[in-house]
């Protein structure tokens, strides 16, 4: 339970941050395309009659293209900001108390658990934290739901650095630190884009 507030706090400061960058990026934009606006009208007065037409599409042109690089910039800016949320919110997961980790962990596997006979696979640097003692208390509670309560903890080295892999004969669940923030991850850079290209 804990570490769904953690991931929501998570989750909630970047998206705060991911709206005030938003709000600098279009408050940006907007001046880059007023500069190019008032370069555009003092080039036009200057030329003749003749060149008008072309300095119409030579200005919009230039309002297009300061309005793409504002655009990639402001990207390029998101990028290395998600990228640090993101690394410091995977940071903040490993070190969670091994108690608020514990639970955690039963809460979602009583979740994701079909069968109760299913095998979980952790990272091996987890295996202190979990003992004999609190997986017959998970298999206890996995009986109390009609089901088998006769999981099997087995740690090996994982790409992964916390959460786990449930693994039954169909099908494999993916419950790790870095798919949690993965999917998050992804639904924010969504909201970016669109905040970003959306029609004016």
């Amino acid at each position: 339970m804990a570490l769904d507030k953690l991931i929501q706090s998570i989750e909630g400061e970047a998206q705060r941050e991911v709206e005030r960058i938003l709000q600098e990026a279009k408050a940006q934009a907007e001046q880059i395309r007023r500069d190019a606006r008032k370069q555009a009208q003092a080039e036009a007065e200057k030329l003749t009659a003749d060149r008008l037409q072309q300095c119409r599409q030579e200005s919009d042109q230039a309002i297009a293209q300061a309005t793409l690089e504002a655009r990639n910039r402001l990207l390029d800016t998101r990028q290395e900001w998600i990228d640090k949320v993101f690394a410091a919110a995977l940071q903040a997961l490993q070190q969670i108390e091994p108690e608020r980790y514990r639970q955690w962990l039963q809460s979602q596997l009583l979740q994701v658990c079909t069968r109760g006979d299913e095998d979980v696979l952790l990272p091996k640097s987890a295996k202190s934290v979990f003992s004999p003692d609190w997986l017959r208390q998970l298999n206890r509670k996995l009986q109390e739901k009609g089901l088998a309560g006769k999981l099997t903890m087995k740690f090996e080295k994982t790409p992964f650095t916390g959460g786990f892999i449930l693994k039954s004969p169909q099908f494999d669940v993916v419950v790790t630190f870095e798919e949690l923030l993965r999917q998050l991850r992804e639904q924010v850079q969504a909201e970016i884009h669109d905040a970003l290209f959306r029609a004016d």
